[in-house]
């Protein structure tokens, strides 16, 4: 039922709430509280097993607490809608939900693929106090079919949907498996020191204060007019890009200037006559 006037949100044992969260991209349909001794409850929806309760009720309004490993405790959660991520004390992010488009970042074969109601390790790199490269920051950003999160050193990983180049992988296919983004962090290049996505953009701002974007750019998102041509699949061999006066579809290969494309020197990419 609507609420009209603030309601307690219980966490057990009248304890006190450090932090809470949710997400306001997803219309927050989920919603986790923080107790001071590391221990993190949710409520809302969870037909996919997102709260990491380890039930499935399709809503549950009465939080539950989240079943994290013995001894692991949690320092934040980033709310979204299939898929729920939580950051805990021991530098180690965990996942549950849906394992739609490889979400959950655990290394698993999507196609066929088990939601998790219990929450499951995000395939990062195995901490070490020694490289910051390897200890999560809290700024984890989750919507759609994607996540990412800025690591201490700088460096950025993101897991999930790819059909928009999001993952900065040319194969557009969604992965499980957590990837290095760019060369943020990386020995003689700059550090991530935010990060911020829509669901199908992610953009990147470094330690110079330049902004940095992949993925959609359907209205002009990227603040940048470049683009890059979706090639086929390798395994369309007989599939080519065709190209109209303003258009670049795949159709089957044949001679002719509507598939003679070339790249120039100044990065723009021309068919026979069109400027595509």
């Amino acid at each position: 039922t609507t609420a009209t006037t603030p309601t307690v949100f219980n966490v057990g044992n009248s304890s006190p709430v450090v932090a809470g969260y949710t997400n306001f991209l997803s219309v927050g349909y989920g919603m986790f509280a923080l107790r001071p001794d590391g221990d993190l409850w949710g409520a809302g929806a969870n037909a996919n097993g997102q709260l990491g309760n380890g039930s499935t009720a399709t809503a549950q309004s009465t939080p539950a607490r989240v079943l994290l490993p013995a001894g692991v405790k949690a320092r934040s959660a980033t709310a979204a809608s299939g898929a729920n991520f939580f950051v805990t004390t021991d530098n180690n992010v965990y996942a549950a939900g849906t394992c739609s488009n490889g979400i959950l970042g655990s290394n698993y074969t999507i196609s066929g693929c088990t939601n998790q109601s219990v929450p499951v390790r995000v395939n990062l790199p195995t901490p070490n106090v020694s490289d910051p490269d390897t200890i999560p920051t809290d700024n984890i950003v989750s919507d759609r079919y994607n996540t990412y999160i800025r690591m201490a050193g700088g460096r950025v990983y993101g897991w999930g949907a790819n059909e928009y180049g999001q993952l900065g992988v040319e194969d557009f296919q969604a992965s499980s498996n957590p990837v290095k983004i760019g060369t943020f962090g990386d020995s003689g290049k700059t550090n991530a020191i935010q990060i911020a996505s829509d669901g199908v953009t992610l953009s990147i701002l470094d330690d110079q204060g330049k902004v940095y974007s992949l993925g959609a750019n359907t209205y002009g998102t990227m603040g940048s007019t470049a683009m890059k041509l979706r090639f086929p699949k390798t395994s369309e061999v007989n599939y080519c890009m065709t190209g109209t006066a303003t258009t670049a579809t795949v159709a089957t290969c044949a001679t002719g200037g509507a598939q003679d494309w070339q790249m120039r020197t100044d990065g723009s990419i021309y068919n026979a006559t069109y400027n595509v």
